[in-house]
């Protein structure tokens, strides 16, 4: 199969790929367009980055126009691989400090990568095990950044969000919201839950393995959380109340939004939270829910922010603690323990406050 593309830039003939591509095969077959779209985001990129880069203003420095000191080259990773374009240098009269502005809106802050790259690489490095980063990137994405970088780049990113986290933190507490005061959501909940919980995440670190002496293994860290739902949004319509375009019953809307924090850092982290909740319609929500592990901390910034929300401890440690209490009651691997534990969770599960004490009671 012959494939010919002609890549044109404000009618500018810029590139031609002129390729042999083999169809036995349907990975290989797809493999190979995935490489032929690469190559033509590549040229549309260096014209299109080049173009940018002099559509923008000459900055000023010290009250005065910066001077122009030339253009140079810069070649930078992005999801089509290494692209190259030219940009104007700026150098300041008075303080001879140097601004370049297309690499400001080209490039992932100081690094040699776009900002697209730089986001995805950095939300991958957000939920996955920093030591399998670098293969991830390079099996989803086709771009193979070294280990070095993405932690730097990870370093980079993470501190600025911490930045920006901590100066919100410190205006929430100089100016609170309040009901009058907070700012109204979108869409106004019904129902609204608050979530907080601490998880562990995998760092550049080694410890040594309890289990295999003279083996070291990742160390991992515990932090606030990106991964729970710390607010989340339901708007419950009314039962009967139909969409007009599809005329079918309209479904739920739900909004979820999340913030995170540092271990042992529950002051800032409850602002920030308590922030979000109000981003929400905490205010204006009807009904106020916040779902807790039972960890005391999460209670503690309850009382202090959510004290207006129903305190409900979530199905699966509700549930944790039930199985715990059968074992410690009739031995870890009894049937007495199983058939226990299954008949007070079933109750929990049918929402019986009374039935499930009345079961309790029975061995």
């Amino acid at each position: 199969m012959d494939v010919r593309i002609v890549v044109e830039v404000d009618g500018k003939k810029v590139s031609e790929i002129i390729e042999s591509v083999e169809t036995l095969d349907a990975m290989a077959l797809e493999l190979r367009v995935e490489e032929l779209k690469k190559r033509a985001g590549r040229a549309v990129l260096d014209s299109g980055f080049t173009q940018l880069g002099e559509s923008l203003v000459r900055p000023h420095c010290c009250g005065r126009p910066m001077r122009n000191r030339g253009r140079r080259v810069r070649t930078v990773m992005s999801h089509s691989g290494e692209v190259t374009y030219e940009r104007t240098r700026y150098r300041c009269r008075e303080c001879q400090c140097w601004q370049t502005p297309a690499d400001a809106v080209v490039c992932c802050g100081s690094h040699r990568m776009t900002r697209l790259l730089g986001r995805n690489a950095s939300q991958l490095a957000s939920i996955e095990p920093f030591a399998q980063l670098e293969q991830l990137m390079a099996d989803q994405h086709g771009v193979y950044l070294g280990h070095d970088t993405l932690w730097h780049l990870a370093l980079d990113v993470g501190g600025a969000l911490e930045k920006l986290r901590l100066a919100e933190v410190e205006l929430r507490q100089l100016h609170p919201w309040t009901a009058e005061n907070a700012p109204r959501p979108p869409v106004s909940p019904q129902r609204i839950y608050i979530s907080c919980d601490g998880i562990l995440y995998g760092t550049n670190e080694t410890e040594s393995n309890a289990q295999q002496p003279g083996v070291n293994q990742q160390k991992w860290r515990q932090m606030r959380p990106p991964q729970a739902v710390c607010g989340c949004a339901r708007l419950r319509r009314a039962p009967r109340q139909r969409c007009e375009t599809t005329r079918s019953r309209a479904a739920p809307w739900w909004h979820k939004q999340m913030t995170w924090g540092q271990e042992d850092d529950d002051l800032s982290f409850g602002m920030s939270l308590y922030a979000l909740a109000c981003r929400c319609g905490f205010h204006q929500a009807q009904e106020k829910i916040f779902l807790s592990d039972g960890a005391d901390w999460c209670w503690s910034i309850q009382q202090e922010h959510f004290c207006e929300a129903s305190g409900v401890l979530d199905w699966y440690h509700a549930s944790q603690h039930v199985w715990e209490c059968a074992k410690a009651l009739f031995g870890s691997d009894s049937t007495a323990a199983q058939d226990w534990a299954q008949r007070l969770v079933r109750c929990r599960r049918q929402r019986s406050a009374a039935t499930v004490g009345a079961t309790s009671n029975q061995p």
